[in-house]
């Protein structure tokens, strides 16, 4: 296409040379149009491969991100089921209380109409019941305790989540803010060299020039996406410390 063009106006231009006179500046290097593509294509292959890398940590932060979502969901749903559990287990604590008192009733009622030998099976039934209402009070101890530690320390990893959020928002704001400025800066100098890409190129190397934006949009977006990725992932990772 404009290769051969380029080549042979660069060997004109050098015969012309060789028939004048000796040009002082001659040993300085020629710009010419195919040192100009190779750039470009050198370019475009540098942003392509900066984009796959770009690509698969995303892929890597998203894998990352949906393992913190479940781990969280876990949580959660074994702090529900924990909760359940602690409500059965004072429910039936009221009932053998409730049975514990109906129980001395009876004794009492016995004991005034019976002989000693009943009141001596009756006392160690009631012995029995007050062994199993012990055990149970302090399973019901047990799970109360642990109950109030598991609170404390989702209690914990929300607020540090929140703090975290709230931080990585403040952050991210500002490195939008600063990307932004950055993404002027370059859509400036962008300008300036499809200014100079589009005076030196004719209508068929205008191709490489589209790719190039095209190129450069991309990484713009994978720069974006890299960030916010950033910051959930030091989320998650400071969550599973925790």
């Amino acid at each position: 296409m404009g290769h051969g063009a380029s080549t042979t106006g660069v060997k004109k231009v050098a015969l012309i040379k060789e028939q004048g006179e000796q040009d002082p500046n001659e040993s300085r290097p020629v710009w010419t149009r195919s040192n100009s593509d190779g750039c470009i294509v050198e370019n475009l292959n540098s942003s392509k491969t900066k984009v796959d890398l770009l690509g698969q940590q995303v892929s890597e932060y998203k894998e990352l991100l949906n393992a913190s979502e479940i781990k969280i969901e876990e949580a959660v749903d074994k702090a529900n089921i924990l909760e359940k559990q602690l409500a059965e287990v004072e429910g039936v604590n009221f009932e053998l209380t409730d049975t514990v008192s109906d129980l001395q009733q009876q004794v009492e009622s016995l004991q005034a109409n019976s002989g000693p030998e009943v009141n001596r099976q009756l006392e160690e039934e009631l012995t029995t019941s007050d062994q199993q209402v012990e055990k149970l009070e302090m399973h019901i101890k047990l799970l109360e305790e642990q109950m109030a530690s598991m609170r404390s320390k989702f209690r914990k990893k929300l607020r540090a989540a929140n703090t975290q959020v709230t931080e990585a928002k403040q952050e991210s704001s500002l490195k939008l803010y600063s990307l932004k400025d950055q993404i002027k800066q370059m859509e400036e100098e962008n300008l300036k060299l499809t200014g100079q890409t589009m005076a030196s190129l004719n209508h068929s190397d205008s191709y490489f020039f589209v790719v190039y934006v095209c190129m450069f949009v991309c990484i713009y977006l994978s720069i974006y996406l890299s960030i916010y990725l950033s910051i959930y992932l030091s989320i998650y990772l400071s969550l599973y410390k925790c």
